[in-house]
């Protein structure tokens, strides 16, 4: 039979087309321990055989379950048994080396859900094999403390989370569990070459200004240019509700429709219906302010 699993001290004897998965039956064919691992007795009898069945990359698009018969050796000095195992199986689960690597090539690019279907495993043993390899690259790589940088939130399934960017780089450099003025305050003490932050990018929320202020007190505070706009321009709405609820009827007719967009649309965006209603605005109207 063509080797289909080309995995070392492993041959395949046969295989099945379930139809939602392809099933590979094979033998372990490793070289036998000559004497025990933990007392060193010698030789070792045989202790009958075991099937156990490992996940393995998709083929034509299905999941693999590779179903191996292992035979099994017993000491007969201290009753310990082996197991002949091979260096294309994963040691903490299920699967071969080589799923472990598929998944985490991919894991960063989909879902974990679309990713367990693919391959045929839980959804748990993904996001497993995921979070072990997120910490061997966080062990990997150390990230230079930036000199300018962004602090904001992102929402993830109804929760805020403080996301750190690096504005020179243009990249994200840390993404913490919640925005907590305790957990913001503990991760600034903590931080490493904090003193290297010369300027920090933040929103209007008040616990941001007083963590940094305290913790990063050479630092110089910057309010992020969308959120000081988005301030002005709630303001600006207001002051012209507050217009158009004085105004005539004749008045409200000719300048309602499309006047808050005329106020709000940046000057190059601008129609010429919005500079005339601008205009007019400040020809006719500038009076009633207060």
């Amino acid at each position: 039979m063509y080797d289909l699993l080309q995995l070392t001290q492993i041959r395949p004897i046969g295989m099945r087309d379930d139809g939602d998965k392809i099933l590979i039956f094979a033998e372990n064919i490793a070289t036998p321990p000559d004497r025990c691992d933990k007392c060193g007795n010698a030789p070792l009898y045989k202790h009958g055989k075991r099937r156990y069945t490992y996940a393995d990359t998709p083929i034509h698009g299905k999941p693999v379950k590779v179903e191996i018969e292992t035979r099994r050796y017993r000491c007969k000095a201290c009753g310990t048994v082996v197991t002949l195992s091979s260096p294309s199986l994963d040691d903490r689960r299920v699967a071969t080396r080589r799923l472990v690597q598929y998944i985490q090539d991919r894991c960063f690019g989909t879902t974990f859900t679309w990713l367990a279907n693919e391959v045929g495993l839980s959804l748990n043993t993904v996001k497993g094999i995921t979070q072990d390899y997120a910490a061997h690259l966080e062990e990997l790589v150390e990230l230079e403390t930036p000199r300018l940088l962004g602090l904001d939130e992102l929402h993830i399934l109804g929760k805020p989370r403080a996301v750190l960017v690096n504005l020179e780089m243009r990249s994200m450099f840390d993404m913490l569990e919640s925005r907590t003025k305790v957990l913001l305050t503990n991760y600034f003490k903590n931080l490493k070459n904090r003193d290297r932050i010369k300027w920090v990018v933040i929103d209007m929320w008040k616990p941001y200004e007083l963590v940094i202020g305290k913790q990063l007190p050479n630092a110089r505070i910057v309010i992020d240019r969308f959120h000081v706009v988005k301030e002005a321009s709630k303001k600006l709405d207001e002051l012209r509700r507050h217009l158009q609820s004085k105004l005539s009827s004749e008045d409200r007719i000719k300048l309602k429709k499309h006047l808050r967009w005329s106020l709000l649309r940046n000057e190059p965006n601008r129609t010429e219906k919005d500079v005339e209603n601008i205009e007019y605005i400040r020809n006719h109207m500038s009076h009633m302010q207060n």
